[in-house]
């Protein structure tokens, strides 16, 4: 309930918690009935190509194409304390919930999974030598082979995941898919061509999902071969989000946000078990509050604004440089770039670099850090993450001096786990910087 109420899903007052629920959750399942890949199809007319950003959306008539960036209205500090209506208006032309909604009766994406085999668990420790990449290469190289032998061949194996690489293509084939997907709720497919966008945001989803939260088999199965309902969940979610916002799309990452998210939410044991069934509602609407704070992170057009993600590593830069300076000159001595290893620690929120009890540690304290910002260019809480990156270098301190240039890009692409206590003394480092170093310093202009 925590994570809900800090992401201004819920409301401060408890009597407004089941109104805004029963709205939210049933505005999440229209979207699923509105928004689906099918449906866009449905639209078109003979011989007339689909267009995302020429289409209205039946129930989102706030959401805007035109933005290079355009997302749902994030959850601003004079929005926060009444979240409930950030979303209300957008429910205005959905119909009105009947029954009680549960996520047994979404449908669900039975997609062709054997093209995307989930890859073995990561190493969390470092310098686990060239034995393990050749190990990995291998692995690769050896699907990519029996993917194209299967595409030549064709046989059993082929028909069941598209009989071959010309029919998977196939707009045809992959038409035959879609009311698979989301069902088409009695309508009938048109005679449109397949929209390519949409085909490639599918795909690309259903590609990233199983590599997700790999150690834990969430998506997967012990061998790596089936997937389970909670990779159709988080694949909706994913691809609902890119529906929503084609300013932004789906880009590669969001998947490492929303996963640990939606894996909380169906094992939380401190709420009563009729939260559970709504974990994939309620973990797209806190997803979508996160990426009102970060989606900048993932527009390669702002990359070099003072919202983007090189700026937010230029900061980690600077905040290194007051902090450490033998560090940060070690480093540009060797020419270690930040943007090597904390391009992906600051975008997905260091997701991938601790186990899943870390980084639900971690994101307590970022969705919990209540500091305000004078300077607009500080990215509200999440400018907390800097900190908490540069405590991570400092504690590496003694290897990445002593360690040459490639010995140092794997001891941080590999972030040795600290174990629980570990991560407390991370935090604790990085509250004792900001309060050495305050954010108004490290995010001022230059």
């Amino acid at each position: 309930i925590c994570w809900r109420l800090l992401l201004g899903y819920l409301p401060a007052s408890t009597n407004d918690w089941e109104r805004v629920l029963s709205e939210r959750r049933a505005l999440y399942h229209s979207f699923c009935r509105d928004l689906d890949p099918g449906r866009c199809f449905w639209k078109t007319k003979p011989g007339e190509k689909y267009s995302s950003s020429s289409s209205s959306l039946p129930t989102s008539s706030s959401f805007s194409a035109s933005s290079s960036c355009s997302t749902l209205p994030p959850m601003s500090s004079s929005s926060k304390s009444s979240s409930a209506d950030s979303l209300s208006s957008l429910s205005a032309s959905s119909p009105p919930s009947t029954g009680k909604f549960s996520v047994s009766s979404l449908p669900i994406l039975p997609i062709l999974l054997k093209r995307y085999p989930a890859p073995p668990p990561r190493k969390s420790a470092p310098g686990q030598g060239a034995e393990e990449e050749g190990e990995k290469e291998n692995n690769e190289e050896e699907e990519e082979e029996e993917e194209e032998k299967g595409d030549q061949e064709g046989g059993e194996d082929g028909e069941e995941d598209g009989k071959g690489k010309q029919e998977k293509e196939d707009p045809e084939h992959f038409m035959s898919i879609i009311p698979k997907i989301f069902p088409p709720n009695g309508q009938k497919p048109g005679d449109g061509p397949l929209d390519v966008v949409n085909e490639y945001l599918l795909k690309e989803v259903c590609k990233d999902v199983p590599r997700t939260l790999p150690d834990l088999n969430f998506f997967c199965d012990g061998q790596g071969q089936g997937v389970t309902e909670h990779y159709f969940a988080v694949a909706r979610i994913l691809y609902i989000y890119a529906a929503l916002n084609p300013g932004i799309s789906y880009v590669q990452g969001m998947n490492e946000i929303v996963a640990p998210m939606y894996y909380l939410f169906v094992h939380d044991t401190d709420v009563d078990d009729e939260w559970h069934p709504h974990a994939e509602a309620d973990a797209f609407f806190c997803f979508t509050s996160i990426m009102g704070e970060i989606r900048d992170f993932f527009c390669k057009s702002l990359d070099a604004s003072s919202v983007g993600i090189r700026y937010q590593i230029s900061r980690l830069s600077s905040l290194l440089k007051r902090a450490d300076p033998e560090v940060w000159n070690d480093m540009e001595e060797k020419q270690l770039l930040f943007e090597y290893f904390a391009f992906r620690w600051i975008s997905v929120l260091l997701s991938q670099e601790y186990k899943i009890e870390q980084i639900f540690r971690i994101w307590d304290v970022l969705f919990a850090d209540a500091v305000t910002h004078t300077n607009s260019n500080s990215n509200k809480r999440f400018s907390f993450l800097v900190y908490i990156c540069c405590a991570m270098i400092m504690k590496l301190r003694n290897q990445l001096l002593e360690g040459a240039f490639s010995d140092n890009v794997k001891l941080l692409l590999r972030f040795p786990n600290p174990g629980t206590h570990g991560v407390d003394e991370i935090l604790s480092q990085a509250k004792a910087l900001r309060e050495k170093i305050p954010v108004e310093e490290i995010f001022s202009n230059e």
